[in-house]
């Protein structure tokens, strides 16, 4: 794991690159956030690991993505390759670019706003939220070919 923060209301602005240096097949995070309020990312993060990378995950706090996201081929669908993940029933406002490779998610949460480019590989998934409202406001989504889906609202 790359960077935790803990405290409310926090904000990101440090570059993350994900490098799979030790083989791991348990997974990669770049940011944990867990704190409350409000979680602003403005840092980039790449990786191109197939080993379950996953840019930011927030827990009990809303995430504000201001920064561009790439992410490589996940290996399989089960064990995706996620740019924004909520544990929990909060927002996801993502105002920038997420490319993300095959059997990957770009925003895997409940309500999602998005007026940032979307861009996934084969069997993977653009936005995929668990209930809550998807508001696209602006930007394009871009999908792969062999099941990617572009919205997956399962809420």
């Amino acid at each position: 794991m790359a960077i935790v923060y803990t405290g409310a209301n926090t904000t990101n602005g440090t570059n993350i690159k994900l490098v799979n240096s030790t083989g791991t097949t348990g997974g990669l995070i770049g940011i944990f956030a867990n704190g409350g309020g409000n979680f602003i990312n403005n840092g980039t993060i790449t990786g191109s690991s197939a080993a379950k990378e996953f840019a930011v995950i927030a827990e009990n706090s809303d995430i504000i993505n201001n920064a561009a996201i790439t992410l490589g081929n996940a290996s399989s669908i089960a064990t995706p390759n996620i740019a924004l993940y909520s544990k929990t029933n909060n927002a996801i406002t993502n105002k920038s670019a997420i490319t993300v490779g095959d059997n990957s998610i770009g925003i895997y949460g409940y309500g999602v706003n998005n007026s940032g480019n979307l861009t996934v590989g084969s069997k993977g998934s653009a936005i995929y939220s668990q209930g809550g409202n998807v508001n696209i406001a602006s930007g394009t989504i871009n999908i792969g070919k062999n099941e990617a889906v572009g919205v997956y609202t399962a809420g």
